[in-house]
């Protein structure tokens, strides 16, 4: 019985230290006037993010996408972030798409200590920073 609890307790242990600290933006997030939730997910070594959710009242529909084509399409279930790369302790060199806005901007994302995340967006010569609260 000691034997077990010392081997679950070394897995246990183990597979935090040595977790891939880029995983660390993996999650849900309210974004920062808490109307959408977005989810971060990873796929082929890079980080995406979709909406997930939005508050009753938020337009449902990306109306102001500068293709067309594509202002039908529904807001949830579309994936906004997209080809994130992870380094020194940021991710960017990927694209964000804002649907309110219906623009591409430059960012990237910091981890906050308290698991939150910091988005610093670039649009022509317009800076921004938001935080972006971790629900799971």
């Amino acid at each position: 019985m000691r034997h077990t609890l010392l081997l679950l307790s070394f897995l246990f242990f183990s597979s935090y230290l040595f977790a891939n600290p880029a995983d660390k933006i993996l999650g849900i997030y309210f974004v920062e006037k808490k109307d959408a939730k977005v989810k971060f997910y990873k796929k082929k070594g890079k980080y995406y993010a979709k909406t997930i959710w939005l508050k009753k009242g938020t337009s449902r529909i990306d109306t102001k996408n500068p293709n067309k084509k594509l202002r039908t399409r529904k807001i949830i279930g579309t994936t906004f972030i997209y080809g994130l790369e992870y380094k020194n302790n940021k991710w960017g060199n990927g694209k964000i798409y804002s649907p309110r806005e219906g623009v591409h901007v430059k960012g990237a994302f910091e981890l906050l200590p308290n698991g939150d995340l910091l988005l610093k967006a670039r649009y022509l010569f317009i800076s921004q920073e938001r935080t972006w609260q971790r629900i799971k």
